[in-house]
């Protein structure tokens, strides 16, 4: 392979996880370890982490967002959406939401 050039799905940003994502990632832990139990709470959490680790090559394919200059991964398996933007080279993660929670919140829009 020629220098300089990138193998196919090599990783093209490093991703970065806001705060509040870290946090909406523990709590669905902690509601689902409740509701469902330990295993089906472990599968979930590292199901969402996977997914957004997949976001370092392909970004572009998630839907554009409802929040400008973002864009969502949702999940087809469970009922969630990984909200993030993409900088110069990381990908934010920004929020992960159950579909049903409203998203933006008014705090979010103004952002």
């Amino acid at each position: 392979m020629p220098s300089g050039a990138s193998m196919p799905n090599s990783p093209r940003f490093r991703i970065q996880w806001l705060r509040i994502a870290l946090k909406d990632l523990g709590a669905i832990g902690k509601y689902l370890q409740r509701e469902a139990g330990t295993e089906i709470a472990e599968g979930v959490v590292a199901t969402l982490w996977e997914h957004a680790q997949s976001l370092r090559t392909t970004p572009e394919r998630a839907r554009p967002g409802r929040v400008p200059d973002t864009r969502e991964l949702v999940l087809t398996d469970y009922p969630y959406f990984i909200a993030f933007r993409v900088r110069k080279n990381a990908v934010q993660i920004l929020r992960v939401l159950h579909t049903s929670r409203q998203y933006p919140s008014s705090t979010e829009k103004s952002d």
